[in-house]
């Protein structure tokens, strides 16, 4: 049965919210919001998304935009097309949407506007944080030693933020390596206590309380003597 659009006067067999399927098109309002501040470290570059830290890349920023995205709609495709602006990035979004069995496409459009900040970890590490120091006592080869050492915690940097050197200081007995992760010092000091036959001891001190764990905070000095 044919009925009449009340807005435009087409004939029509589907009505959608009393209008016809084209006059409902043009209903349709952005479910984007105009703009999405996002928050990327100056000095890693990575983003917080999801409780995680992230690379800035277009994968993310896609799960970004598609996480703004707030509408009631069948929403069964979604393509992104990002622009790179001085500011930020441009982003047209085309979506498939579904109603009444009717598909439609529509294009919409939002800026991403990239705000620069210090990461938790990064002003950790500019602040001298550390959670473990290492000493070396006897070792001979200590330069060697401290390029392995910035090695390890490249690598070790890509699953743990914390990773690097905050600080070195050359003793007339050796040298102490503060490493901002006590994760990754576990880790390395057995892998070199391993690789060089060394003597490790471990000793550890108060320093502070922690609220939200409601326990003392520790710091670890790892110490290791080549035999």
């Amino acid at each position: 049965m044919e009925r009449f659009c009340p807005k435009c006067g087409k004939e029509t067999k589907i009505l959608i919210e009393k209008v016809c399927s084209d006059c409902y098109s043009e209903k349709i309002k952005s479910p984007l919001p105009k703009r999405i501040n996002l928050a990327v470290c100056k000095t890693c570059k990575r983003i917080k998304f999801t409780g995680k830290m992230h690379e800035l890349d277009e994968n993310i920023l896609r799960d970004v935009v598609l996480a703004k995205l707030k509408t009631d709609l069948d929403v069964l495709e979604a393509a992104l097309d990002f622009h790179e602006t001085n500011k930020g990035y441009d982003v047209v979004v085309e979506l498939v949407i579904s109603r009444e069995n009717i598909l439609f496409e529509k294009n919409f459009r939002t800026e991403i506007k990239i705000v620069k900040v210090l990461c938790d970890s990064c002003m950790k590490l500019v602040s001298d944080y550390f959670e473990a120091i290492i000493q070396l006592r006897g070792f001979e080869e200590e330069e060697i030693i401290l390029k392995e050492i910035d090695l390890f915690l490249s690598r070790a940097k890509e699953k743990d933020e914390l990773a690097a050197v905050t600080g070195i200081e050359k003793k007339r007995e050796g040298i102490d390596i503060k490493v901002g992760s006590l994760r990754t010092a576990k880790r390395l000091v057995r892998y070199l206590s391993n690789k060089y036959d060394a003597t490790l001891k471990t000793t550890d001190s108060v320093a502070g309380f922690d609220k939200n764990l409601n326990k003392p905070k520790k710091k670890y000095t790892f110490c290791l003597r080549k035999n």
